[in-house]
């Protein structure tokens, strides 16, 4: 069975998709990477005060040639590397995109939605720019809603994907995307298919929670870039 990624957005924020609905899209990569890192630092790393205090005693106790069990133990106890934060979780997968019915919409719109996630759009009033990313405001209310993306602000841009079994990230953002476009055109010049490379973000640090769940009712089918029911 092919690999594949659900993706929502955010229906009333800057980069609400042209064509609305959980979008499910195939994965060309045979081997999925998912990017999980965790920063650690030692105590003595994260409280200076007291490493240079333990130094300075160390220091004056070693005079005598020789240093005593405790003071090598707190020593020892203050270079174990212990947790800093745990970091959101990347994920890069390239989705194919291919004409089922209607080569604007099944090719030319889908992958520009995903894309105008990622660039500089034209806001609604047309006397600015929408960026890309999270805003502030959106990252406050991001803390409060327990990664309910219903509860945020929607101002920024922003989606929820799942790779079934593998992954769930209920707000990201896009942090690459790099489209491919075929030579096969239409009449009107829309491409017959298409690539895009695409790095998701989350907003939150990964947890035991970034695995299998997703804010709708049921998304185990559908069809490429369709609303799933």
């Amino acid at each position: 069975m092919a690999n594949v990624i659900y993706i929502q957005d955010n229906p009333d924020s800057p980069g609400a998709f042209k064509v609305k609905g959980v979008k499910v899209f195939p994965i060309l990569d045979t081997e999925i990477q998912i990017n999980y890192e965790t920063e650690f630092a030692s105590l003595g790393e994260l409280v200076p005060s007291i490493n240079d205090m333990v130094n300075l005693a160390g220091n004056v106790l070693s005079l005598g040639g020789k240093a005593g069990t405790g003071m090598l133990n707190i020593k020892n106890m203050l270079s174990v590397p212990k947790w800093q934060w745990t970091k959101p979780p990347r994920v890069n997968v390239k989705l194919h995109f291919y004409t089922k019915n209607d080569p604007e919409k099944d090719v030319a719109l889908n992958m520009q939605d995903l894309i105008n996630l990622y660039i500089i759009t034209k806001s609604k009033s047309g006397k600015a720019f929408d960026v890309p990313g999270i805003s502030l405001s959106s990252i406050k209310m991001g803390r409060e809603s327990s990664q309910n993306k219903q509860d945020l602000s929607t101002q920024g841009k922003f989606c929820a994907i799942k790779i079934p079994g593998m992954i769930f990230m209920p707000v990201c953002m896009v942090t690459q995307a790099v489209p491919t476009f075929s030579n096969e055109r239409t009449e009107s010049g829309y491409p017959l298919w298409g690539i895009l490379d695409i790095e998701f973000t989350s907003l939150f640090p990964a947890t035991s929670d970034t695995y299998d769940k997703f804010p709708v009712n049921s998304i185990e089918s559908g069809n490429q870039g369709s609303k799933v029911q």
